[in-house]
């Protein structure tokens, strides 16, 4: 369960070419015959200011980066909607992910709108609009064959009603597919006048066109700032584990037996019982068949300078009986370079590699680099995505 090494590159530069490379995301479709690599597919935005984001591009790798096709705008399909005069609606925080039961692609995020868009992002007049705070869940596939992806739906509520009255929203989640092929979904949930956002998980069929919410469980909340937000899910020997962004300096984490019904919500420590000091930001998951690893961020006493200490990136063990992350295990993924690291994903790519994708952003700008590393381990891991 160790890791070997971890190799770092640069897959696109946005520093030198006053660009900012953000939300990378991996999915992993497997290859077709014994033998050969899988095709990793990354969709990625622009970062055009603070929380404004263009459409998703994607690039793809079939021999495990070596080389990449050149970023395409999917603009028709997964592109912003007009809802107003000089208003416009689209994804946010968009994460792919192969379905094993259809075969497809599934791209999930949420909604955000964007004023005064412009497609040219050194006109810099483009401005990020909440009408209001509630960002409902939306959805799209891709076909594998074709890399045709489906223009996006709003992802519909059970009885065509969203319980409570309240937007359910996933931003930036990794999902559990359970065996028969429905999905367990974790997401941010929030009433219209609400302050805060609570967390809660829902259970969801998916059969490769239409994607829909079967049943919601409880939520779970943190009366501190906005709440709790962003959480991203695992199954590891039969259970399920959460881990979550909150607004205290802390991260938390909450288990449960079916995915479904959380509990046991408590600040992430090392396991020497202290608290881990963050920043508002997410981490996620990195499964193996033998042992379970978190990826953050987190304050380090040297990293005040970076906006939210978003540098460097590391990953660690989980004991999960205590719930708590081993200290000693614990490595830099991304190194501090001067830049924000933030918005990431991971995925399990072959039995020997683990990749963590990133984007960054410099100070005083919105350039930087899209970064890969590709996490070694010494032994196969028997877990893929």
């Amino acid at each position: 369960m160790e890791i070997k090494e971890i190799a770092r590159h640069v897959v696109l530069d946005g520093r030198n070419n006053n660009i900012s490379w953000f939300h990378p995301k991996p999915a992993v479709i497997p290859p077709r015959h014994v033998g050969e690599a899988p095709t990793v597919l990354v969709t990625l935005a622009t970062q055009n200011g603070d929380d404004v984001y263009s459409p998703p591009f994607e690039i793809v790798t079939s021999d495990l980066g070596q080389s990449w096709t050149d970023p395409v705008w999917h603009v028709n399909t997964l592109g912003r909607r007009m809802i107003a005069e000089n208003l416009f609606e689209g994804f946010c925080d968009f994460v792919p992910a192969y379905h094993k039961a259809s075969g497809k692609v599934l791209g999930i995020g949420h909604t955000t709108r964007i004023s005064n868009e412009v497609l040219d992002r050194h006109v810099k007049i483009e401005r990020l609009v909440h009408v209001n705070l509630n960002q409902p869940g939306i959805y799209t596939s891709r076909d594998v064959d074709t890399g045709r992806w489906r223009p996006w739906e709003f992802i519909p509520y059970p009885d065509d009603k969203p319980p409570d009255e309240a937007t359910y929203s996933p931003g930036c989640p990794q999902w559990v597919e359970l065996p028969d092929g429905n999905i367990v979904l974790p997401m941010c949930v929030k009433g219209l006048e609400e302050e805060r956002y609570r967390v809660c998980s829902a259970l969801c069929s998916f059969d490769g066109q239409q994607f829909r919410m079967l049943e919601v469980g409880n939520d779970l909340r943190l009366d501190v700032g906005r709440g709790l937000c962003e959480p991203s899910m695992v199954e590891f020997e039969g259970r399920f584990y959460v881990t979550i962004r909150a607004e205290d300096f802390r991260m938390y984490h909450a288990e449960s037996d079916d995915g479904l019904h959380l509990d046991n919500l408590a600040p992430w420590q090392w396991d020497d019982g202290t608290d881990i000091a963050t920043d508002q930001t997410q981490q996620h998951w990195v499964k193996r068949h033998d042992a379970l690893y978190l990826t953050y961020t987190r304050q380090t006493g040297s990293n005040e300078h970076i906006v939210r200490s978003r540098a460097p990136m590391f990953i660690a063990r989980v004991d999960t009986d205590k719930m708590q992350l081993i200290r000693e295990t614990e490595q830099v993924v991304i190194p501090e370079e001067g830049a924000a690291l933030g918005n990431f994903m991971v995925a399990n790519v072959t039995a020997h590699e683990t990749w963590l994708t990133v984007g960054e952003f410099l100070p005083d700008s919105y350039y930087g680099d899209f970064l890969l590393a590709r996490i070694i381990w010494e032994e196969p891991n028997q877990a893929l995505s």
